[in-house]
């Protein structure tokens, strides 16, 4: 059974339950799943090393992530918490930090900057 489907049948929807379906969601590239696991109103940065770009509510966040998320998904300690982790090739493209509340994500902070992803490369 994929977490997407775990979550979606689970009452608890636990921060761990949340970011393996989401992880999941990204290895499928799977813009409505990951529009499920997002709460009305979410938002979504993400730090290329130019223009921070933004995005508001499931839809636009969900095209978001997947356009920055991408390749082989892990799960990962983000800032002290669970976060993702997505490698192409071998390296480190994309760190992501979620904030979780009643089991959907609320807010995505996604590192693209290869300056700052230098230390996840070494």
């Amino acid at each position: 059974m994929s977490a997407i489907v775990w979550w979606l049948r689970s009452r608890s929807h636990s921060r761990d339950a949340v970011v393996l379906a989401l992880r999941d969601a990204f290895e499928r590239s799977d813009a409505r799943a990951v529009s499920v696991l997002l709460a009305p109103g979410s938002t979504v940065v993400v730090d290329s090393g130019s223009e921070p770009s933004a995005g508001r509510g499931s839809g636009e966040t969900a095209s978001a992530l997947i356009a920055a998320v991408g390749g082989e998904v892990t799960v990962c300690s983000v800032n002290g918490q669970q976060g993702l982790l997505a490698r192409r090739g071998g390296q480190v493209v994309a760190i992501v930090n979620l904030r979780i509340r009643r089991g959907r994500v609320r807010a995505a902070w996604v590192t693209t900057n290869p300056q700052k992803l230098k230390p996840w490369n070494l």
